[in-house]
């Protein structure tokens, strides 16, 4: 039987001291942050438009954002969508989504960086 190679346990030791955190922590990168990409409006951004929503008995609201493509992966219940949201709603809606997907990022990354920090300190 062939012998086993050996290797330094110095290659395999983790670097802690991380200067870069920017790919530690993000936001997904949708092309519509109005429906995330599935066609349907997300509920939180549709409570500010409509603040009783109900998503188990409502009809789904539907993305009619122009850039988005999401519209594509909807099916063909007409009875079961609310089509009222115009483009420009939806524009705005998605402009209310990605602010709020970069500050959730930013909030992450923060405390990311303070428990690798305090991680690094108890080494």
């Amino acid at each position: 039987m062939q012998e086993l190679p050996q290797f330094n346990r110095d290659v395999a030791v983790i670097n802690y001291s991380i200067t870069n955190t920017e790919d530690l922590a993000g936001y997904p990168k949708f092309g519509c942050y109005c429906c995330e990409d599935t066609g349907y409006i997300v509920t939180k951004l549709v409570k500010l438009i409509i603040p009783d929503y109900k998503y188990t008995s409502d009809k789904i609201p539907v993305c009619n954002r122009r850039e988005c493509q999401g519209r594509n992966n909807i099916g063909n219940f007409y009875e079961q969508q609310d089509d009222r949201f115009d483009e420009q709603t939806c524009e705005q809606l998605h402009q209310i989504g990605l602010a709020d997907w970069q500050n959730f990022s930013q909030e992450q990354k923060q405390a990311l960086e303070q428990e690798i920090n305090n991680f690094a300190e108890n080494l």
